[in-house]
């Protein structure tokens, strides 16, 4: 679940997204392959992921999500593909 304080103008520290919904923390090495409009971003050694604005809307409006994982389920009402093989999966809280 994102606390509101760590997203700071629609970005958050890799490290938080990624324990947050469930990701590696490493996930973000290849650039290249963060699709839906998500993007990585450097600041010194510091690496940030930056939140398209429908991402944000939707904790706006109480929406959760986490990775979907094949060997775990939970329910989800749609899902959104963030690299070639990486999903996930969004929920009311």
């Amino acid at each position: 679940m994102f606390n509101k304080d760590d997203i700071i103008n629609n970005a958050i520290p890799v490290k938080t997204f990624a324990t947050n919904i469930g990701l590696y923390d490493n996930f973000y090495r290849n650039v290249n392959d963060i699709r839906s409009g998500f993007k990585i971003k450097q600041v010194g050694s510091n690496y940030f992921v930056l939140l398209p604005e429908w991402f944000v809307k939707l904790l706006e409006i109480n929406y959760d999500c986490y990775v979907i994982k094949p060997y775990e389920s939970f329910d989800y009402e749609f899902k959104v593909k963030i690299t070639k093989k990486t999903e996930i999966g969004f929920y009311k809280k």
